[in-house]
């Protein structure tokens, strides 16, 4: 009988303890786990708005006809139409109103793999043209003129979801020189196509902070206000008041209990959300220790993605 009273209060075995500490272990990797999961997700829509960014500026650049001559004006395009240049952005001639591909905006791009474009989020590998084995795009050899596409290669590190690599690709209308296969004239078109899905557009981002008008307006509203249609609602969550050793501020990304119109409440959600959902600053997540000694909130900045 006293063994028995001796071993209820011995407390915990050693191989209790070891288990104890084995499960906290565990929870602490998921932990950490998932909050990286959570930042790579955040980092990845970032880098997709740069890399569209970017590519509309290449293409708006391009889509002047004089410009995209002065960019290939020494590009030699082979039979099965692919470039046969190095670098065929190396050579740029300056022309009027400064409308050309600069040195120092791509072609310096590719020659220095650690610069890094807009935010410093990306960077552009490498330039290329090509046919990309499509049957409806080369050029006629009698008539000497056709399409192609440049094909643009985008690094955007391994923080962000996916491979390492995005190719985005621009069809330009190009006529060749009869003697030499040297691009005389050249102009790109709308369509913009990529190597992680289909066809694509220039992102409009409709952001309240930056238009009030757009304030409390839904997705959809604020969208249609800038002439486009609305994608999604996406919300940048972040730690906004910490009291005591609240140890919550990774919660934050991916958390809400705190009612918001298209938001779907919960723990592990995603940052995107439907156009339903409304545009601005708005508390997220909040919560309270039993003991009083700590709290936290959360807010998110609302923003909707246009086409």
């Amino acid at each position: 009988m006293l063994l028995k009273k001796c071993l209820s209060q011995r407390g915990m075995s050693l191989i209790e303890v070891m288990i104890a500490a084995g499960l906290m272990g565990a929870l602490s990797y998921m932990g950490m786990m998932l909050f990286e999961q959570q930042n790579k997700q955040a980092r990845d829509i970032q880098v997709r708005f740069e890399v569209q960014d970017v590519l509309g500026q290449i293409r708006s650049l391009l889509g002047d006809s004089l410009s995209c001559q002065a960019s290939l004006a020494e590009v030699k395009v082979d039979n099965n139409g692919s470039d046969t240049a190095p670098s065929f952005l190396s050579e740029v001639v300056d022309i009027q109103d400064n409308k050309f591909v600069t040195k120092d905006r791509f072609h310096t791009m590719a020659s220095q793999p650690d610069r890094k474009y807009g935010n410093n989020l990306v960077q552009i590998q490498k330039y290329e043209l090509s046919n990309n084995n499509d049957p409806e795009v080369g050029i006629n050899e009698s008539t000497r003129t056709g399409s192609l596409y440049l094909n643009v290669y985008f690094d955007k590190g391994k923080l962000a979801l996916g491979g390492a690599i995005i190719r985005k690709s621009i069809l330009l209308k190009i006529v060749l020189d009869s003697e030499v296969n040297k691009i005389v004239s050249c102009t790109s078109s709308n369509v913009v196509s990529g190597s992680n899905g289909g066809i694509g557009q220039t992102l409009v981002i409709a952001d309240p902070n930056v238009n009030s008008l757009l304030y409390n307006l839904t997705g959809d509203e604020a969208c249609s206000k800038l002439g486009h249609k609305c994608v999604a609602v996406i919300s940048n969550n972040y730690l906004s008041r910490s009291t005591g050793d609240s140890g919550i501020g990774f919660v934050c990304s991916s958390s809400y209990n705190l009612k918001l119109q298209g938001v779907e409440m919960g723990a592990g959600k995603s940052q995107w959300h439907s156009c339903y959902a409304k545009l601005g600053n708005y508390n997220t997540f909040s919560t309270n220790s039993p003991d009083g000694k700590s709290s936290a909130e959360c807010k998110g900045v609302f923003t909707a993605i246009c086409l």
